[in-house]
């Protein structure tokens, strides 16, 4: 799949998750809406049409008719789960003299799927050239989004991937206890199932010979670096390991390795890889280093954060490749067993 489709799909999905998250709330009869939801579509809405909605609600409660507007391009918005002929009726009816002067179109968006053909009030519909093409819904917006440049359709898919889980827990239909089925723990990823090494082979390889006392400092000093790895989210963690396979560094004790910045910001298509850039940064597993030149790229020098006067970064990347391993695997699967066998499977085999 080409970047842009996995961004459409993603994007299509999240939608359709929210539009039934508002689904199961409406059979509740919970049929209240409330500003998270508006400002949410408020941001979508701007990012695909390029217009500047604004929350009508945010200085008067409940604006009658609409919810969201564009005073500049006089576009409004009345957001909706309710798909039937009454309620768009009811909405036109609403709207007053002075939104009718602010705003010369309306539009009324339906969370979910609209009716195929609408019986529209003809006095209120006449008075804001209001016709059916006015109702859009899930699927009308994400044609839109379908068209869009792979720069907004980028923007567009980091909106909605960064929100659509508070906006369905913030949608989801209260039991009759009062209480919730889902908690944060269903939006949190676990901690990584890890594999530790008794790092027999990490200290014996002749990539790494010298570089620790004993293959207790050896392992002490891999396990004092899959611990800090496994705080990481799975994407970041791939990422660093991604990181690490592609520097073309020449592998020199004391000499960093390091990946063109431009390189990775072109390359990977992550939903927020600044975020989980600034994430290894700020836990020590990378560091930008400035260009010295005007004109040339920075770079992203990798780091191991171990202590300091270990010399875990000279040997882990040398015997990493000298044994063809893929790092953005190994920080995947958090399977170490290549450094040596798991201090369990150690003990019993005598080691």
């Amino acid at each position: 799949m080409s970047s842009r489709g996995f961004f459409v799909g993603q994007v299509i999905d999240d939608l359709d998750a929210i539009a039934s998250q508002v689904r199961a709330r409406c059979a509740l009869g919970q049929t209240d809406l409330n500003g998270v939801l508006e400002n949410f579509f408020r941001d979508v809405l701007n990012l695909v049409r390029g217009i500047n909605l604004t929350n009508l609600n945010a200085d008067r409660s409940n604006e009658p008719g609409l919810d969201l507007g564009d005073e500049t391009e006089k576009i409004a918005f009345q957001i909706t789960s309710r798909s039937d002929a009454t309620k768009i009726n009811s909405t036109l009816k609403k709207i007053t003299d002075e939104q009718r002067t602010k705003f010369k179109t309306v539009f009324v968006l339906i969370i979910g799927e609209k009716k195929a053909k609408y019986d529209l009030d003809p006095d209120a519909a006449s008075a804001l050239n209001f016709t059916s093409k006015n109702v859009v819904d899930m699927t009308d917006l994400g044609r839109e989004i379908l068209g869009l440049d792979i720069t907004t359709l980028q923007s567009v898919h980091r909106k909605v991937a960064n929100e659509q889980a508070r906006i369905r827990i913030e949608l989801e239909p209260r039991l009759p206890g009062g209480g919730y089925a889902t908690t944060i723990a269903d939006f949190v990823e676990p901690m990584p199932t890890v594999i530790r090494s008794d790092a027999t082979i990490f200290f014996s390889d002749e990539t790494t010979e010298s570089l620790f006392t004993s293959v207790d400092d050896a392992r002490d000093r891999l396990d004092e670096f899959i611990t800090k790895l496994s705080f990481l989210p799975r994407l970041t963690r791939e990422l660093y390991g991604w990181l690490i396979d592609q520097t073309s560094a020449t592998l020199e004790p004391g000499r960093s390795a390091r990946v063109n910045y431009d390189l990775v910001n072109r390359k990977v298509q992550l939903a927020d890889t600044e975020g989980d850039l600034r994430l290894l940064s700020e836990m020590d597993f990378i560091e930008r280093d400035e260009p010295t030149e005007y004109g040339r790229s920075a770079h992203w020098r990798i780091l191991f954060p171990v202590t300091r006067r270990s010399n875990f970064s000279d040997a882990f990347m040398p015997f990493l490749f000298a044994k063809r391993l893929k790092a953005a695997t190994l920080m995947s699967t958090m399977n170490f067993e290549p450094f040596g066998p798991t201090p369990t499977k150690a003990l019993k085999s005598g080691l």
